[in-house]
């Protein structure tokens, strides 16, 4: 499936599960950013390349379209 964290038996990671890659985070420079953020910079950059919002909505877990925009309607 192509996922970047998975659970020991290889299906998504529940994000309460990773607490212990704040110890990593501190660890190295990587920078600390909520999951949330993750999901807020991929719906930028799926408007910026002109993805459908029907697309959009779809791959962000939206409800519908409307949700989409009004989500991100001031970036």
């Amino acid at each position: 499936m192509d996922l970047v964290f998975t659970a020991a038996s290889g299906n998504h990671a529940q994000g309460r599960h990773l607490d212990h890659t704040k110890t990593l985070i501190e660890e190295t420079s990587v920078l600390c950013i909520r999951f949330h953020d993750l999901r807020y910079t991929a719906a930028i950059l799926l408007i910026r390349r002109g993805v459908p919002t029907k697309m959009m909505a779809d791959r962000l877990g939206h409800a519908n379209a409307i949700s989409t925009l009004k989500a991100h309607t001031y970036v």
